[in-house]
This record gives structure tokens, sequence and C-alpha cells, in this order.
């Protein structure tokens, strides 16, 4: 099963540095996460509307 899962998320395209975008189908939401050996860590979910680029500054500075 987790394995399974892990496929699935290694499905999404990388969009900045590691992190990965998942948009919603029924709604105008995108989970922004990222995959590490030790799981899968959500770092937003925004709305479509929103500036990500504020939280992928933030997560530039903190690497």
């Amino acid at each position: 099963m987790a394995r399974s899962v892990q496929q699935t998320l290694l499905r999404f395209a990388i969009r900045f540095a590691d992190l990965r975008r998942a948009n919603l189908t029924r709604f105008p939401y995108a989970v922004w996460f990222f995959l590490s050996n030790h799981g899968v860590f959500i770092l937003a979910v925004l709305h479509h509307k929103r500036d990500h680029r504020a939280m992928l500054e933030q997560r530039r500075g903190s690497t």
C-alpha cells in the first residue's frame, strides 16, 4: 500500500527545487508538498488565485 501511494505522489512534477504541486480536481486548490526519506511533508494548501511565490521564496530561504 505505501509503495502505491509513493508511486502516485511521484507522478506530480517538481515545480520548484524539491516542491511538487497536486491540483485538486473538485476545488480550486493546490497542495504543495515535498518527499523525503521520512515521509511526505505538506507545506501549503493554497487557492489557485493566491500568489504562491511568497511561499516558494520562504521555502528557498529556509533551505
